[in-house]
């Protein structure tokens, strides 16, 4: 379409007259001006770093018995979260779980204690190898705590829980961070690269004025043969 454009500007009677130079000049800008345009938007955008909606649940084995309250460890879990930044809803993209597993230790009745194994675990959706364009959730950090109570089990859940969200949060922070950086890096990177931006930009130039070389020799040629 551009050829033909620049080709019906320049023939005409004898060499190029100067209202289609004055029209060629706005096509040229135009056109480079749209190569252009057209790198920005195919320009990926900065990816963001935001916390994902997450939602909380915790598993507590019935060996436990009714000592150790789930609802308590939820809310609490809960309430960390959204300090640190963190959606707590049912409609999410990663889970962090509580689970807690018991085992009575043999012993007198009034010495008799538990053997608790508490665990946190963090799942978020991810793209799926085997099924390319589907998603899943999967595990991708877990942390568990062992400790033996009798009496204050509910206080010791409790406590190992924050120690385990703590962690949870530095690790995913310290994730994020890693990942802002390695996204900064690739930026920069492509910054510092000129020709995937200025390469396109040359070819396209370069394309309009051989299109005008030949276009210029024909009309030259075709000048030439009506003067002999």
């Amino acid at each position: 379409m551009l050829l033909v454009v620049i080709r019906r500007s320049l023939t005409g009677t004898g060499f190029p007259r100067e209202g289609n130079l004055r029209l060629l000049l706005p096509i040229l800008g135009i056109s480079l001006i749209h190569v252009s345009v057209a790198q920005q938007v195919d320009r990926p955008a900065p990816p963001t770093t935001t916390s994902p909606r997450i939602s909380v649940v915790s598993k507590i084995a019935q060996s436990c018995g009714a000592g150790i309250a789930p609802p308590a460890l939820q809310h609490n879990a809960e309430r960390d979260l959204r300090d640190a930044g963190f959606t707590i809803s049912t409609l999410h993209t990663a889970e962090l779980e509580t689970a807690i597993d018991c085992v009575p230790v043999s012993g007198a009745a009034r010495n008799s204690s538990l053997a608790v194994h508490q665990c946190l675990s963090f799942s978020e959706i991810v793209s799926s190898r085997s099924h390319p364009g589907a998603s899943l959730m999967t595990g991708t950090w877990q942390n568990c705590q062992a400790f033996r109570c009798s009496d204050q089990c509910a206080a010791a859940a409790m406590e190992t829980q924050n120690v385990l969200v703590r962690s949870f949060l530095d690790d995913f922070q310290a994730r994020q961070s890693q990942e802002f950086q390695n996204d900064r890096m690739r930026r920069q990177i492509g910054e510092q690269s000129p020709m995937p931006r200025i390469q396109p930009l040359v070819i396209y130039s370069l394309y309009i004025l051989c299109c005008l070389s030949v276009l210029c020799h024909w009309q030259l040629r075709k000048s030439a043969t009506r003067l002999y």
